[in-house]
């Protein structure tokens, strides 16, 4: 064990991130070459190291991470987001600011679905871009617009931070948290919108 002040220890370990990263390291290598340099100054047991990675990813809730992206992928492929996306806009296409509102409240449907921002972006995104685009939308407001409704998809349950919330803090109900803050953000967008309604 190394005896040096903490502050040293994380610029230390800081940098050997950073110059494994631009020696062109991918950044999982370069975080775990960092972290173990690291648990070997602090003179951790390594054996102690694989144990923990092994039962941290040993949880049967983290399958329902990969079943995710599979379903955002079979909804893309099927025709299902054309129907969300239909279905927002006949829901909320009304308001003023139409497009703005649909492409929100799309999101948060579809957030219930994949549960990952990427998927719905990915999943949504390009329906959206389309949708905005016809509708006389500038490109710069459609891309904020998209980007921003995309990120509903961590908060709404079910969602990859919520699994690993609820791994990482037992008997704890965290639901109704992620629920109101899920629809407090989707309010908060649309009252931005409306705001700022360009057609």
């Amino acid at each position: 064990m190394f005896d040096i002040s903490p502050s040293i220890f994380i610029l230390i370990i800081f940098g050997i991130y950073l110059a494994l990263f631009f020696l062109g390291f991918p950044v999982s290598f370069a975080m775990g070459i960092a972290s173990l340099v690291g648990f070997i100054m602090l003179g951790v047991d390594l054996r102690m190291i694989v144990q923990r990675m092994i039962t941290g990813v040993y949880a049967f809730e983290l399958l329902a991470m990969p079943f995710f992206i599979l379903a955002a992928n079979i909804m893309n492929a099927s025709g299902i987001s054309e129907k969300i996306f239909g279905f927002a806009e006949s829901a909320v296409g009304w308001i003023s600011g139409s497009m703005g509102h649909v492409n929100i409240f799309a999101s948060m449907i579809f957030a219930g679905i994949s549960g990952a921002a990427t998927a719905d972006a990915a999943g949504l995104g390009i329906i959206e871009m389309n949708a905005m685009r016809k509708a006389g939308y500038p490109e710069d407001f459609s891309a904020a617009i998209t980007a921003s409704s995309s990120m509903i998809g961590p908060i709404i349950p079910p969602s990859v931070v919520f699994l690993f919330f609820g791994r990482s803090v037992p008997r704890y109900s965290c639901w109704p948290i992620f629920n109101v803050n899920g629809i407090f953000f989707s309010k908060n967008q649309a009252s931005k919108v409306t705001f700022t309604k360009k057609v």
